[in-house]
């Protein structure tokens, strides 16, 4: 507030100063642990899903302008309890990183990548058809076969797989879990099949 002089006459502001520094690092720090998964830094479940409905939601009322398409991809990692049971879970951890990373090297600015579940990651293409959004999903899958794990504590490296399961939006589909369950469906086809491939359904 103003200060005055004897005489009435501004003399200069009188205030506060607070350093909020610490609680606004700390409020950036709860922000980054409610929407990022812990382990591997990725979105984390509540954020994946939220992108996979906001791609069905911009596509509210637009049944007869056949809208713009996009895609998902489900994968999770082969015989994943084999290495936590194998080398313990210190190694289970880094595998999990790992596959962040590399995945996220084949991400494009506007997928959305998220870790789902336990070995289970979610990948969304916004504007992408199902031919574009196949390439993608065996350009992930060889990268995770050709790029084997260091294991913590040693020189040993050990070969990871994935299977992955790939749809495309539907104008038949009514709610955002539709393309989400095809999806799914078709990443289990691709284990019955044998593990480490894509499926879909063209």
């Amino acid at each position: 507030h103003a200060l005055q002089d004897d005489h009435g006459q501004y003399a200069g502001v009188e205030g506060i100063w607070r350093d909020i520094t610490q609680r606004k690092t700390m409020e950036r720090e709860l922000e980054r642990l409610a929407t990022r998964d812990s382990l591997t830094g990725l979105a984390n479940r509540g954020v994946a899903m939220q992108a996979l409905t906001l791609s069905f939601e911009r596509r509210g009322g637009r049944r007869e302008s056949a809208p713009s398409p996009y895609s998902v991809l489900i994968f999770d990692l082969d015989h994943f309890k084999v290495i936590n049971d194998t080398y313990g879970h210190v190694a289970g951890d880094q595998v999990l990183r790992h596959i962040a990373d590399l995945v996220t090297l084949q991400c494009r600015t506007t997928d959305t990548f998220g870790r789902v579940g336990g070995e289970e990651f979610l990948l969304v293409l916004e504007n992408t058809e199902l031919a574009v959004a196949h390439e993608i999903a065996e350009r992930v899958r060889a990268a995770i076969a050709d790029t084997p794990v260091a294991i913590p504590g040693g020189d040993q490296r050990v070969a990871v797989t994935a299977s992955i399961g790939v749809a495309q939006y539907l104008e038949t589909d009514t709610n955002p879990t539709d393309i989400f369950e095809r999806a799914d469906r078709l990443l289990y086809q691709a284990k019955l099949l044998g593990r480490n491939r894509v499926a879909i359904a063209f």
